[in-house]
């Protein structure tokens, strides 16, 4: 145990030894089992030691589950965040965005990490879930997403030595909101090159390599975008949707009936 994880555990510790902590917990417990919530008030605890509270209560009352924090602005979510992962907690900030509802180009961003955060609290691993907090602002909680099914739907996962149509994976990326291109340096980008497919998905922190024989996936790393040199080979790659809003043919011929019937 290093020196941060002795001083985390000393600050919760502290705070589980407190009465009103026991008794916040108690009824936290209990109200969820008794399925009535009902909100809680907790103050007078200095800026340690409510994040030392937030850490015992997490692991306490929701043990490997994701809780969300609503904080007034950006500024105290990623104060938060960094404090939390000095618990050896993984916060993720979800994010506010602005939609475009005209023609023009702008930054995905936003969207990418909101896409992100929603992929995380998705996933799960025997080694725990990688989002144990997920802190946003009232606005950036409230807004519209993608329903859970329709992420799922949209979310594959390729493995090494699998067999795959390259023609189908690359419908499935443009169903799925990803932009070809000639060389991929940006998320939500992927390029095919003969039998060799480069895919930046969201939720990685460098693109994907695939390398095809036939129908097999021969070879899968991930390469730095600016060398766009193979840094190293992986055996599994998930891939997540590349924009909130997605349309299925279905839904674009419903709506062009629509438009075209209500257009007079």
């Amino acid at each position: 145990m290093n020196d941060i994880d002795f001083s985390s555990k000393i600050l919760k510790d502290s705070i589980r030894a407190e009465t009103e902590y026991r008794a916040t917990l108690e009824t936290y417990l209990s109200s969820r089992a008794a399925r009535t919530p009902h909100p809680l008030l907790v103050t007078g605890l200095p800026e340690g030691a409510r994040t030392a509270f937030y850490a015992a209560l997490l692991e306490d009352a929701a043990p490997g589950n994701t809780s969300l924090l609503l904080v007034p602005d950006e500024k105290e979510a990623v104060a938060l965040s960094n404090a939390l992962m000095a618990y050896g907690l993984a916060a993720q900030i979800y994010p506010y965005r602005d939609f475009m509802f005209h023609n023009i180009t702008a930054s995905h961003e936003f969207e990418h990490e909101r896409l992100r955060v929603l992929s995380a609290i998705q996933s799960g691993s025997s080694a725990g879930r990688q989002a144990d907090f997920v802190i946003a602002t009232p606005d950036a909680a409230l807004q519209y997403t993608m329903p859970p099914e329709i992420l799922r739907e949209n979310t594959v996962t390729l493995s090494f030595g699998e067999e795959r149509d390259p023609e189908a994976l690359v419908a499935f990326l443009n169903a799925s909101g990803y932009v070809r291109a000639d060389t991929v340096d940006g998320i939500g980008q992927y390029a095919v090159r003969g039998g060799i497919m480069d895919i930046y998905p969201p939720f990685s922190e460098n693109p994907v390599r695939l390398e095809f024989f036939g129908s097999e996936i021969d070879q899968m790393g991930i390469f730095d975008p600016l060398t766009q040199r193979k840094m190293e080979n992986v055996t599994e790659v998930r891939l997540s949707p590349a924009r909130e809003v997605l349309l299925s043919e279905n839904m674009k011929a419903s709506l062009t009936k629509y438009i075209r019937e209500n257009i007079k």
